[in-house]
């Protein structure tokens, strides 16, 4: 919301959304996609102390071919936040 950079690395989603009715999968035209995630230190924005803030978060209507894609941020390991332990 106020056009601050951070640190980070970029992460792509791609999204392909379908209307499985009938059985067939046919990409859907115009669906809301929205993503809202974290940052590094757990923060989401527009709650908890950062009520006055939007960033990482944002949506897009998904193309002829059912897609949409965002261009994002990985949030990192920030506490509270597990990876799977090698055994």
């Amino acid at each position: 919301s106020d056009e601050s950079v951070v640190a980070g690395v970029l992460l792509k989603l791609n999204f392909v959304v379908t209307d499985v009715t009938g059985g067939m999968c046919t990409p859907l035209e115009g669906a809301r996609v929205d993503v809202w995630h974290a940052d590094a230190e757990g923060v989401y924005s527009g709650v908890d102390g950062a009520e006055d803030l939007m960033f990482l978060r944002g949506y897009q209507l998904t193309d002829e071919d059912g897609r949409a894609t965002f261009l994002t941020v990985y949030p990192g390991w920030y506490p509270g936040r597990a990876c799977p332990s090698a055994v």
